[in-house]
């Protein structure tokens, strides 16, 4: 598809597979300022919960568009909702949440048209 594809893992790796590059955690600022798409995958442990915190996501281009496939404490949502509010950040697809048992979230995601939401 012609694109650059970067990732960060807890230990990096030094075979990237296909992916330009691949860091370690303390990469995750470049990788957020590269990136117009930042997918986030990641399981749910001790070291990722608020992973994605309101200081990562200042890292963020302007017109970038966050991913949440993973789980949903690793992005800190008030921070999320925030840059989305006030277009700090090009938008969001959100298929987790912080606390999935209280749908819909304390944060109005879906009165944001930068906001992209999946329910079950």
């Amino acid at each position: 598809l012609g694109m650059r594809v970067i990732a960060v893992t807890p230990g990096g790796s030094s075979d990237p597979s296909g992916r330009e590059w691949v860091g370690d955690d303390a990469m995750l600022p470049r990788l957020l300022q590269e990136s117009d798409f930042v997918a986030i995958a990641s399981p749910i442990s001790p070291s990722t919960i608020g992973m994605l915190s309101a200081d990562m996501i200042r890292h963020m281009k302007p017109d970038a568009v966050l991913i949440n496939l993973g789980r949903g404490p690793i992005v800190d949502e008030a921070a999320l909702y925030h840059a989305l509010s006030e277009g700090r950040i090009g938008g969001a697809v959100l298929d987790v949440y912080r606390d999935w048992t209280h749908w819909p979230s304390q944060h109005n995601f879906s009165a944001l048209s930068n906001a992209w939401l999946t329910q079950s």
